[in-house]
């Protein structure tokens, strides 16, 4: 068995995150309106590229917007950005210990220098035998991985909050079994799935679900 997962807003809390970015840059008088206008909550083509969220751009772009220096703001928010580690959703780790670190994967889409951080800021990266960070396809990462497996006939799951995360793995890997995650507090829990998509996929709003399901779909398999 293996284990792709997503990282924002399945294992890190990343509107807990915003929300505690929000308030540290409000004490270097940035509005509400400044903050909005230059952070990414996703991806946005700008001449015909993709940016991604970055911390340091969004203080670049904030000291364009104020035509001042926000040095201090930038220490703050690099030291702050040293231990994320209450950002991570507690039945996360109640999952993990479910499973073997050899079957566990993490596939983040975003900035790949700020994801690191993230990642090795909140502490869970001792969790994963490997972690891709990609502003491109996450199916095809996962495919190449498979391709690599031992046992062709291994069962592969991936685990994303989001509904065309879920659509653009299945094109890459058509038999692969898909969880959404639907976490209440989560950013895009209320999105809804496409109309051709619709029960392709099993639905859980934490890990204790996952784990129920991906252990309920195993011992069908075992036993089947």
């Amino acid at each position: 068995m293996k284990i792709f997962i997503d990282f924002d807003d399945t294992v890190f809390d990343t509107a807990q995150f915003k929300a505690k970015l929000k308030n540290l840059l409000f004490k270097f008088n940035i509005t509400q309106e400044e903050f909005e206008a230059t952070y990414l909550d996703y991806p946005q083509r700008e001449n015909k590229k993709l940016k991604f969220y970055n911390p340091e751009n969004q203080i670049k772009k904030l000291e364009k917007l104020k035509k001042k220096s926000l040095e201090k703001a930038r220490k703050k928010m690099n030291l702050f950005m040293r231990n994320l580690s209450q950002f991570v959703f507690n039945d996360f780790y109640f999952f993990a210990q479910e499973f073997s670190f050899a079957e566990l994967f993490l596939v983040s889409f975003g900035d790949s220098e700020f994801q690191k951080r993230k990642i090795i800021a909140c502490g869970v990266k001792k969790y994963f035998k490997r972690i891709f960070i990609t502003k491109n396809s996450k199916g095809k990462i996962i495919r190449k991985q498979i391709g690599k497996f031992s046992s062709k006939k291994e069962q592969v799951f991936f685990v994303d909050d989001r509904i065309d995360q879920l659509i653009e793995v299945r094109k890459e890997n058509p038999k692969i079994i898909l969880i959404r995650m639907k976490r209440p507090e989560g950013r895009f829990s209320n999105l809804k799935e496409s109309v051709l998509f619709k029960k392709n996929f099993f639905e859980g709003r934490n890990f204790f679900e996952v784990e129920k399901i991906i252990e309920k779909i195993s011992s069908r398999s075992q036993n089947g």
